[in-house]
């Protein structure tokens, strides 16, 4: 058994039984991470003693993860490289943007103000 600390990516679908206690034909499963890298699978029974959390706070927790990934697929949805592949980004802009990537190549990440929504 994995110990810990945990962090929840979220729930989907992808599997139906939990990996701690093997149940199976679960409606709704848990994906968690542990502070080591793990992740596993589970239903919220076992993910509550798991994290040693009440449901309420692993619901309240799985709630965080989709904003938290509905947030970051607007984020890159946005990024200039994105809107650029997608061909809604005007050719000046793309230069622009360009340009200010190689003016700031030793940074870890790029603020680029006025290429994508002003």
């Amino acid at each position: 058994m994995i110990s810990g600390a945990y962090r929840v990516l979220g729930t989907n679908e992808d599997e139906t039984f939990c990996s701690v206690c093997g149940k199976k034909d679960l409606s709704r499963v848990v994906w968690l991470e542990s502070d080591r890298g793990e992740i596993l699978h589970c239903g919220v029974n076992c993910a509550s003693k798991l994290t040693k959390w009440s449901q309420a706070k692993i619901n309240g927790q799985i709630k965080n993860a989709i904003n938290d990934n509905n947030a970051n697929i607007r984020y890159w949805n946005s990024h200039p490289m994105v809107i650029a592949e997608r061909g809604d980004m005007k050719e000046s802009e793309f230069v622009a943007f360009i340009t200010a990537l190689l003016r700031n190549e030793n940074q870890n990440e790029f603020v680029i103000k006025g290429v994508v929504n002003g």
